[in-house]
């Protein structure tokens, strides 16, 4: 049998993971221009930026040495965009400078 504290200390807890969970729901940011739903949590109403960095994906012909993984331009720096890459999805590629 479960004691009255535990049920209570139960119910404290899922109200506090609820509550968290409710403020933790990722508002559009004012200086992006494209939200695409967050690939990390996919859950409804999460959204991170999606921005396409300038210039195009080099061709990448095997997989870099130590490649970030990434799902958005965003997650790279900038000189950088998230190709897809014979490595198995895609990671953040330097690309040449454009000059422009």
């Amino acid at each position: 049998m479960v004691k009255q504290t535990d049920r209570q200390n139960r119910v404290v807890c899922l109200m506090v993971v609820m509550v968290a969970a409710a403020l933790s729901v990722a508002s559009p940011s004012p200086s992006c221009n494209t939200h695409c739903p967050d690939p990390y949590l996919n859950l409804p109403g999460h959204y991170v930026c999606c921005d396409q960095h300038p210039g195009k994906c080099p061709p990448v012909p095997h997989c870099p040495a130590y490649p970030r993984k990434c799902f958005y331009d965003p997650e790279c720096g900038l000189n950088e965009k998230c190709c897809n890459t014979p490595c198995g999805g895609k990671r953040c590629i330097s690309i040449p400078y454009s000059g422009k």
